[in-house]
């Protein structure tokens, strides 16, 4: 490509940019580039950051280093590419092993605790994995199917109909007592465990009051 016509797409890559500013960042734009005309577009970048970019990039890496996965992994990944895009023009020694370890730091403490059991070295496979730890923790949640009603045979039906017609009767049903007969004790006994028992109700978890000391 000619010379005249890289400056001419850079001059549209930086006129494209400005499009997007918002009220700020238009009013630095316009001091800007007034003095300047033309600008290439990897200085414009660069001044465009110094400018926006607080106590040289240290606002931008703490709130990178304070980034926690709220939602699901993807809203994550989002908002983590986002902020590392603008840490990557601040500090450009930062490798892979680093954003992959920061990006796993910042996973939710289930999904975590599943990712570092594998070996992960690039981003891409961290990702990958906590994906998929992600679908199968959902998995065990899910509500359990509900069982059927199980249906009785004919043979016992039959049998069923057969016991309850013999023994009550045509039209009637025959229902277990859900209330035992207790039979009372006898007089002796009953008077017996009254006198025995009647001091103890007044202490603390039925236990005998201390013995009186002898005299």
């Amino acid at each position: 490509m000619a010379e005249a016509e890289l400056q001419e797409f850079q001059d549209y890559k930086v006129s494209y940019a400005s499009v997007h500013f918002d009220a700020q960042a238009e009013c630095w734009y316009a001091a800007y580039i007034k003095p300047l005309g033309r600008v290439r577009w990897e200085q414009f970048v660069k001044d465009m950051y110094a400018r926006f970019s607080l106590t040289n990039g240290i606002s931008v890496m703490g709130d990178f280093n304070k980034l926690i996965q709220v939602g699901s992994v993807d809203e994550y990944f989002n908002n983590f590419e986002a902020m590392r895009a603008h840490v990557v023009q601040e500090f450009d020694y930062l490798d892979e092993n680093y954003f992959c370890m920061s990006f796993i730091g910042g996973l939710k403490h289930e999904i975590r605790s599943r990712v570092e059991q594998f070996e992960v070295d690039t981003l891409s496979k961290a990702i990958h994995i906590a994906r998929r730890e992600e679908v199968a923790i959902q998995n065990l949640f899910k509500t359990p199917r509900t069982l059927q009603p199980t249906l009785l045979s004919s043979n016992q039906s039959h049998s069923f109909t057969k016991f309850n017609s013999t023994t009550h009767g045509p039209g009637t049903t025959a229902f277990p007592s859900k209330t035992p007969i207790l039979k009372p004790f006898p007089s002796s006994l009953t008077q017996s465990l009254t006198t025995t028992h009647h001091k103890k109700a007044y202490y603390p978890h039925h236990l005998d009051p201390l013995p009186k000391p002898i005299s």
